[in-house]
């Protein structure tokens, strides 16, 4: 999640040239948070477990009882559905 919220955080403040403050930031961690809630199980915690928690797709597949392909084709669609969620918001990644 960490790696994700710095990604949309970089090029959010580069594409628009834009210095956030401590509270900007905390807003936006808050809003990426419910935006990743707000994808269901097991969307979530596939998230979370790949961003935050730096874990492979073999690895998050035995959390999930899923296969590692199932795995991964579940990250690329919720990462799709995440992005426009945030762009409905104003963030753009």
């Amino acid at each position: 999640l960490l790696s994700l919220y710095l990604v949309v955080y970089t090029f959010y403040s580069q594409s628009k040239g834009v210095f956030w403050s401590i509270s900007d930031m905390s807003e936006l961690r808050n809003i990426m948070l419910c935006k990743i809630n707000e994808l269901g199980e097991p969307d979530s915690t596939i998230i979370i477990q790949k961003f935050y928690y730096n874990r492979s797709s073999s690895e998050i597949a035995e959390i999930v009882s899923m296969s590692a392909a199932n795995v991964r084709m579940r990250c690329k669609r919720a990462m799709t559905r995440l992005r426009s969620m945030l762009e409905a918001v104003g963030i753009t990644i």
